[in-house]
């Protein structure tokens, strides 16, 4: 189970700047001059094997029926889905103030959104790291974990890195919980068919790996779902000014299990 060793390497230089002039300073604009701006590229790799867990499965591993008459499984499936970026270190990532990941489905078959994480309100200080640890119920949504969970010693892997720990409490399918490079993070898409995580620099650069997962509420039947991603970046440029790269957009698959 891999999400990032056979990825799609992204290259974000000064060429993908929205505004190329925002790397020159004021004072070295020439009219009808060309800059020669030199800056290491920032490598993103996006993860191309996106993993998807049926939460129905996962509820039934702790050997528990699921009621009959609950609407939202009628005709339908509800899925687990993690998506991942890794940022690969350079000398210039010091410069990166925050970078996003954004996805949207493709309009046939029909998705919806449930829930989105990490999350700041699910974000926690655990021994010296910081988790996204989120409650998950058989409806799809996520809450901030209770004190007191029926929790079972059974954990199930969602992703490397991720993993739910299944719980024995009724409409409880357990607590998912993975490591945070910073717990500044924003997250949207829920009820949409995309979704975006913008993550900010904290103390340290914000090379490493970063999960996201997604809750999603799918046709019963579908084995494939598609979408397309893209990542951007803000750089503090060497005269301390922001400047926006954006990525073109690629199309990925992912396998429903």
């Amino acid at each position: 189970m891999s999400d990032l060793s056979d990825g799609i390497v992204v290259k974000l230089g000064v060429l993908d700047a929205i505004d190329k002039e925002d790397f020159v300073p004021p004072s070295e604009r020439h009219l009808g001059d060309e800059a020669d701006i030199e800056m290491e590229p920032f490598r993103f790799r996006i993860g191309d094997r996106p993993i998807a867990r049926d939460l129905r499965r996962l509820y039934e591993l702790a050997e528990r029926d699921v009621p009959e008459d609950l609407e939202v499984f009628h005709d339908n499936n509800i899925w687990i889905i993690t998506h991942a970026v890794s940022v690969l270190g350079t000398r210039s990532f010091k410069s990166v103030a925050d970078f996003g990941y954004r996805m949207r489905y493709a309009d046939s078959p029909r998705v919806t959104i449930l829930e989105v994480m990490p999350q700041t309100r699910f974000i926690t200080h655990i021994g010296g790291c910081f988790k996204n640890e989120a409650e998950i119920d058989i409806h799809g949504g996520a809450s901030v974990p209770a004190e007191l969970t029926d929790l079972l010693d059974q954990i199930e892997a969602v992703s490397v890195g991720g993993e739910l720990r299944l719980s024995s409490k009724t409409n409880i399918v357990g607590r998912l919980s993975f490591s945070v490079v910073t717990p500044i993070i924003t997250a949207t898409g829920v009820g949409d068919s995309g979704s975006e995580w913008v993550f900010r620099k904290d103390e340290n650069p914000l090379v490493g790996d970063h999960l996201m997962f997604q809750i999603v509420h799918t046709p019963r039947y579908q084995k494939t779902l598609k979408f397309k991603a893209q990542v951007y970046a803000t750089v503090m440029t060497s005269w301390f000014f922001p400047a926006r790269l954006e990525s073109d957009w690629v199309e990925l698959t992912c396998r429903l299990r």
